[in-house]
């Protein structure tokens, strides 16, 4: 039997999504390989994939304090003054975060 995988390559920081294929819920993906079983909900032709990434609550806090127009996003008694690697909070980059790929469709042989 011919088994179909999604596999989302990267997720980057907090590394959790959620997957649903064709409104067909498939879980959540939570730690490496990032795989979801979808041979029961791929049909022939266009499929609608959803797939909702958690961002990193520090790139969240971080992008609210340096924002130019100060237009906050939270609501925290976190002020940063440094980043977790020391640096000042104008020099801070935020973090690569998301899903970042490859998204891929692999096939298996199963026994």
């Amino acid at each position: 039997m011919l088994t179909k995988y999604l596999q989302f390559g990267i997720i980057k920081d907090v590394g959790i999504a959620e997957v649903k294929i064709n409104g067909q819920d498939k879980g959540i993906v939570w730690t490496s390989p990032f795989l979801v079983e979808i041979s029961d909900a791929q049909q022939k032709g266009d499929n609608i994939l959803e797939i909702k990434v958690v961002n990193s609550w520090y790139n969240r806090v971080a992008g609210d304090q340096i924002l130019p127009n100060k237009k906050k996003f939270t609501s925290t008694n976190i002020d940063l003054k440094h980043d977790y690697r020391g640096r000042l909070i104008d020099e801070i980059p935020l973090e690569p975060s998301g899903l970042l790929g490859p998204v891929t469709i692999l096939e298996a042989e199963v026994f």
